[in-house]
């Protein structure tokens, strides 16, 4: 693109001069003079068959530098001196400018092998790795796959033991693209920034923007941003929100705008504390996407930066009261749910409305969740609210739900126990235990409620 724009920026010069006033005649010879004196100006295409004519020559210097500049150091230098040097860090930086400037050609793959050369003496085994992935990816019929796959196999074994899974995984997404060079690169930069191996996420954001760079003809650059945005979320999320936003600025259609916002959200809450801008964040996702998967998150995180992180619970059992009225029955609306009994029993101290919240729960997830639930009621309504009748109700529905669960025993325990306690009714407390013996006679809870009767008989 910065080539298309500097041809116009020839075409418009020249056609300025054209307009311009003509030299006097003095002026016009000697201009007549120094033109013959001098060669013709190259076509762009003589000039472009003369840049990648040179370009062997320039590989050639590379490959000579990389050679003699690697440094042999014994054991005690080594202890105290770096393996990084600047000549390595100029060296890599004449690379990539070379790769921008002939990513085209096929000769360009050794330079991915040169910089995973580098890398290897600087010990940086990531980034070493995605210049051979890369090399793969871009330059399938190279004479230098075979080395690249030699490397990474040996990467694998040894520095990179930890990633060797997701190597195989890169390795193979390498192989399997299609396409010509262009599409193939961009196709492996998205599934690349896809991944959240923060080890390598420095290498994969490096090469996207080398390619966002040098692109002429993939249209969806948002997608390469958006795979560069993600992996600095992993190391620099000042940069990540950055790159987030310049999606959002720059394309306006892009399918991706959603989760960039929603992820500018995240950062501001989870990596740089803004909490305020977050829930600004948050917002535009709901308002502008409402109907996306990134509202459903962006409603959930709201509700979160409400209560957890600004303490507003005002604000955040209106957050969750709107996700469990918009979700119905989705997943976000029980953690919803669980998440305002919790801040209902343990932040505002109003046991009632946690004990009915608990009781929603139940009510629409009738699974584990709701057992779970159920207990926890049951728990409030002994422990906070003193409300036998509501504890004994909550202990049958669990008898009669969950007939097979052990909350099922605890439950037929614990009406006994609130008979015989609380509500002194001793015959029917003792009614309930031997029905706890006689029902499940194996269990722990079976010799408590023998010695309960034993112990009721001996008062009688």
């Amino acid at each position: 693109m910065r080539r298309i724009f500097l041809s116009f920026l020839l075409a418009g010069a020249a056609q300025a001069d054209e307009m311009a006033a003509p030299p006097p005649v003095a002026a016009q010879d000697a201009q007549i003079k120094v033109q013959a004196a001098t060669n013709p100006p190259a076509s762009l295409f003589e000039a472009d068959t003369l840049r990648k004519q040179r370009a062997p020559l320039e590989i050639a210097l590379l490959r000579a530098m990389v050679r003699d500049s690697k440094v042999e150091k014994g054991f005690f230098n080594s202890l105290f001196s770096s393996k990084v040097n600047q000549s390595d860090i100029d060296l890599l930086t004449e690379m990539d400018s070379f790769i921008d400037r002939f990513a085209e050609l096929a000769e360009t793959a050794e330079i991915y092998q040169l910089k995973s050369q580098i890398n290897l003496r600087m010990n940086a085994y990531p980034q070493a790795a995605i210049n051979e992935l890369m090399l793969l990816a871009a330059y399938p019929d190279s004479s230098f796959v075979l080395e690249a796959q030699k490397e990474l196999h040996a990467l694998s074994d040894d520095k990179l033991k930890k990633h060797e899974l997701i190597l195989k995984v890169m390795s193979d997404t390498a192989k399997s693209l299609s396409g010509d060079q262009e599409q193939r690169v961009a196709t492996y930069l998205i599934f690349l920034g896809s991944l959240r191996e923060a080890d390598f996420a420095a290498a994969i954001a490096a090469e996207c923007a080398l390619f966002l760079a040098r692109n002429q003809t993939f249209l969806d650059e948002d997608k390469i941003e958006h795979a560069l945005a993600h992996q600095k979320m992993l190391y620099s999320p000042e940069m990540a929100v950055f790159h987030f936003k310049k999606l959002l600025a720059l394309y306006p259609a892009s399918p991706l705008r959603a989760d960039s916002q929603l992820s500018v959200g995240l950062i501001e809450r989870e990596a740089l504390k803004r909490y305020a801008e977050a829930v600004a964040s948050f917002k535009t996702v709901i308002a502008d996407f409402p109907d996306a998967d990134e509202a459903r998150q962006a409603h959930e995180s709201l509700a979160n930066t409400y209560d957890e992180n600004l303490r507003d619970y005002v604000n955040a059992i209106a957050a969750y009261e709107a996700i469990a009225s918009r979700y119905k029955n989705d997943a976000v609306v029980l953690r919803s749910l669980q998440s305002l009994a919790r801040l209902y029993q343990d932040k505002t101290h109003q046991p009632a409305q946690a004990l009915a919240t608990y009781r929603r729960v139940y009510d629409i997830f009738k699974g584990r969740e709701g057992l779970a639930a159920l207990v926890k009621a049951q728990k409030i309504a002994v422990s906070h609210l003193s409300d036998w009748n509501q504890a004994i109700e909550i202990n049958d529905l669990i008898m009669r739900a969950y007939p097979d669960s052990d909350e099922a025993v605890t439950a037929l325990y614990g009406n006994g126990v609130i008979y015989e306690e609380n509500k002194k009714e001793i015959e029917h407390a003792t009614r309930l235990y031997q029905d706890l013996i006689n029902r499940y006679p194996q269990h722990e809870l079976s010799k408590d409620a023998k010695r309960r009767i034993n112990t009721l008989t001996q008062k009688k």
